[in-house]
């Protein structure tokens, strides 16, 4: 597996979510992602990661786009998927502003 896009963004309490765009990304980048999903992966191998599903077909098309999907998806993704992030974590804690 390779690494093609890469964006950054904050995911707190106060955070005010935009579009994300794409980030330039080298090797040490890309080794120490790939390193969390070889970390991951030897987890579930071992059966030591919690079983996971996607809720409905819409969280599914967000992981497939961020996994496989063009720059333009990739980004797409990314923003919802921190959009719907920061509306769990302000829901849970309390904090609703706008």
């Amino acid at each position: 597996m390779r690494i093609v896009h890469v964006t950054y963004a904050r995911v707190a309490a106060d955070a005010v979510p935009g579009d994300l765009v794409e980030r330039p990304h080298d090797r040490e980048v890309d080794a120490f992602l790939l390193g969390h999903l070889d970390a991951l992966r030897a987890l579930a191998a071992k059966g030591e990661a919690p079983f996971v599903y996607f809720s409905d077909a819409d969280s599914e098309k967000l992981f497939a786009d961020l996994k496989d999907g063009s720059r333009s998806d990739f980004l797409a993704s990314a923003t919802h998927s921190v959009c719907r992030r920061l509306d769990q974590r302000r829901a849970r804690l309390g904090d609703f502003h706008e």
